[in-house]
């Protein structure tokens, strides 16, 4: 078997804050330790997710590979208009609603478009949301798109922004920087 450490969270023992059910954290975190204990191959993104591997799990990393993407093959371009741009799947650990905060709090300035791309799931809480996004004016939701629509996107952006509570290196900044777009994070 061989695992993929998908994130810091991956390989420390604690079962992590952002899910309000400790049954489902408690159950996910035995799964994981699970296959830590029994992968005859583990696999790293960084060395700092190796370093936590080996100090709570006394596992060593068979290889550490970064994330990779293809040089860009779009126009980089950059309009006039300020483009700011969230992606990611619409959950309450992602914290879209920050991002539709900051849309809504800079309303009133002329040449500003935050563009939000992700999936939205089908409950309560997206729909709420969904409807919060409509009434932004300076807001789009683009929905779902594939990895070529997000990249043409932020090809045009001027600003990447991440909200996430939680997250390990996101493929999205590396495509955001190859694409000459700076990433402000919240964690």
């Amino acid at each position: 078997m061989i695992w993929f450490v998908a994130n810091d969270s991956d390989v420390c023992p604690s079962p992590g804050k952002f899910s309000l059910n400790y049954i489902f954290r408690f159950l996910d975190k035995k799964a994981l330790e699970y296959g830590i204990k029994h992968a005859d191959y583990i696999i790293t993104q960084t060395g700092n997710e190796a370093d936590l591997l080996f100090r709570y799990y006394g596992r060593t990393a068979n290889a550490i590979v970064s994330n990779f993407h293809p040089l860009p093959q779009e126009n980089i371009e950059k309009g006039r208009q300020i483009e700011i741009v969230w992606v990611a799947n619409m959950k309450p650990k992602k914290q879209p609603e920050v991002f539709l905060r900051i849309a809504k709090d800079l309303q009133s300035i002329k040449g500003v478009r935050f563009i939000m791309i992700g999936n939205a799931y089908k409950n309560e809480w997206s729909n709420n949301l969904l409807r919060k996004i409509a009434a932004v004016e300076n807001l789009e939701y683009l929905g779902k798109r594939s990895l070529d629509e997000v990249n043409e996107v932020l090809a045009k952006a001027h600003i990447f922004v991440n909200t996430s509570r939680i997250e390990g290196f996101p493929n999205t900044f590396i495509q955001a920087w190859m694409r000459k777009v700076p990433v402000v994070s919240l964690n």
